[in-house]
C-alpha cells in the first residue's frame, strides 16, 4: 500500500495505544517493555484487510475507510464510550494531520456509528463497509489463532475460562471449551443472524466460509479428547 503520512500517523498512534495496554498481559519481563502479542492491533489491521477486501468489492471512498478503521478502536481503553470520543476526535485532529477536509464528517460518521451487533439504519457505504469489517475480522481462522495466543494471559485465560475453573495448566484440553465456543454451527450457514449482523452478502458469504473452517478444524480437535 503506498504510503499516506496521516494514515502512517494512525497507525503508529494506534499502534502506541495498544501496546501500552497489551503490556499488561503479554510481557515477557518486566525488563523489556514490550508485547510478544497485541490482541486490539491484530484486531484493527484485520479490520483493514476484511474493509479492503469489501472496497475492492463493492466500492467507497479508501479514505475515508482506512482513516475509519485506524481510529474505530483508538480510545478502546479509555472509560465511555469509545465511538463518540473517536468520531470527536477525526473532527479535531484530522485535518491538521492532512487528511482531506471534505472528507472528515464522514469518517466521524463511520466511527460513531460502528459499534454492535445488531445492524441498525447506518446510511454510507464506508460506515456499512467498516461495520461489516468490525464483525467480520472476529471470524475464521485468524481469531482462532488470535483466541488461543491471548490464552496465554493469565487475566485472559481466567475471563474466558472462568475464574477457579481451571487448574492454570496452559494445555489443549484445558483450552478445548474456550476454543469450542468459537466454532460456529453449521445451521449458522442459514441462520437469520448473518441477516442481522452484516449489510453485505459478500461479508456474510465470508463469514460462512470462515465460521465452516473453524467447525471442521474444532470437530477434529473435540475427536481427539472423545475416546
Amino acid at each position: 500500500m503506498e504510503s499516506i503520512i496521516w494514515l502512517d500517523i494512525l497507525k503508529a498512534d494506534m499502534t502506541k495505544i495498544s501496546n501500552a495496554d497489551a503490556i499488561k498481559y503479554w510481557c515477557s519481563s518486566s525488563d523489556n517493555l514490550i508485547p510478544y502479542f497485541d490482541y486490539r492491533l491484530e484486531h484493527v489491521k484485520q479490520v483493514e484487510r476484511d474493509a479492503m477486501t469489501l472496497h475492492n468489492i463493492i466500492g467507497g471512498d479508501k479514505e475515508i475507510i482506512l482513516a475509519s478503521v485506524w481510529i474505530h478502536d483508538r480510545f478502546k481503553f479509555e472509560p465511555g464510550d469509545h465511538n463518540e470520543k473517536g468520531g470527536e476526535w477525526a473532527t479535531e485532529n484530522l485535518e491538521k494531520l492532512g487528511f482531506p477536509r471534505e472528507k472528515i464528517s464522514d469518517v466521524s460518521y463511520c466511527v460513531r456509528v460502528h459499534s454492535g451487533w445488531q445492524i441498525n439504519d447506518i446510511q454510507t457505504t464506508e460506515a456499512k463497509i467498516l461495520w461489516d469489517a468490525d464483525k467480520l475480522a472476529h471470524f475464521g481462522p485468524i481469531e482462532f489463532f488470535n483466541k488461543i495466543i491471548r490464552l496465554t494471559s493469565k487475566e485472559v485465560y481466567e475471563y474466558y475460562m472462568g475464574i477457579g475453573e481451571s487448574d492454570g495448566i496452559i494445555s489443549i484440553e484445558n483450552y478445548l471449551p474456550a476454543l469450542s465456543r468459537s466454532k460456529g454451527s453449521t445451521d449458522l450457514v442459514t441462520h437469520p443472524q448473518l441477516d442481522e449482523w452484516f449489510y453485505f452478502q459478500e461479508t456474510k458469504d465470508i463469514a460462512v466460509q470462515r465460521i465452516n473452517a473453524v467447525t471442521i478444524f474444532v470437530e477434529a480437535l473435540e475427536n481427539h479428547f472423545s475416546g
